[in-house]
């Protein structure tokens, strides 16, 4: 059960938002992420009004990169769209790039800035990076990093391409790549179910043993377990099996 998370990262791509304030540097991390001009960098702000996502493998990990506008208070109607469909990629990414500009910003703005966007979006399942870029520039202390100690803070500088392996580095320890390269992974979501009621079943009757239950009712769970394992391994079917598989793939005669 707990492999899926990554399995399904294997298949469809690790999410990674990148987000911040306006001006931060966002695109031009996308660019040095990717190692090409995809996202358009300008000293104007609010540049990026749309999300931008592309998508690289490292390591056998597919990382699905997305631009996002930058995020402030706006009036500009077409701009707020935009914004709001920032908060969109945080809430569907795994893991996010907060970018901040360290020859203007301190630290108090950057902790607040960031305790209002973990209000905004559920940060339960996924992982924040602060990404401190124009390093070459900056007016932040490395040595402050302790007021950060819950996030991952990696020193960067965008324009000159340094710390960029750094990112890569943490995005793959986030996600232990290398622990799930030689183990068994699910990436199907009707695997998943199945193996989450197996051990709902597995559960109970581990818990009914406890509590002196006859062995006659705790396996019903067991059979049950083995029944909803049978689903996965081919030993069962069902109408529901069927349509399922129908509806996901295109099967002739």
């Amino acid at each position: 059960v707990d492999s899926f998370s990554m399995g399904n990262a294997f298949k469809n791509g690790v999410p990674v938002a990148i987000i911040g304030k306006p001006n931060s540097g966002k695109s031009t991390l996308m660019n040095a992420l990717l190692k090409e001009d995809r996202s358009i960098v300008s000293d104007i702000q609010g540049t990026t009004r749309d999300t931008i996502e592309e998508s690289i493998t490292i390591q056998g990990l597919q990382l699905r990169f997305i631009d996002t506008a930058g995020i402030h208070n706006s009036e500009d109607t077409i701009e707020k769209q935009g914004i709001e469909r920032s908060f969109l990629a945080i809430d569907k990414a795994r893991i996010v790039l907060y970018i901040v500009d360290s020859s203007n910003d301190d630290y108090k703005s950057i902790n607040q800035n960031i305790e209002q966007i973990k209000q905004k979006s559920d940060f339960s399942q996924k992982d924040l990076i602060l990404i401190v870029n124009k390093s070459d520039i900056s007016k932040l202390s490395k040595k402050d990093l302790t007021a950060f100690q819950k996030d991952k803070a990696i020193f960067i500088s965008a324009k000159q391409n340094e710390g960029i392996q750094d990112i890569t580095n943490a995005i793959l320890e986030t996600m232990h790549a290398e622990d799930f390269s030689s183990k068994v992974m699910i990436s199907n979501q009707r695997h998943l179910h199945a193996l989450e009621h197996a051990l709902e079943e597995v559960t109970t009757a581990l818990e009914a043993t406890e509590f002196g239950i006859s062995s006659d009712l705790i396996s019903e769970n067991v059979r049950q377990a083995t029944s909803y394992l049978g689903e996965i391994t081919g030993e069962i079917t069902s109408e529901d099996i069927l349509t399922s598989i129908f509806s996901s793939f295109c099967i002739g005669k």
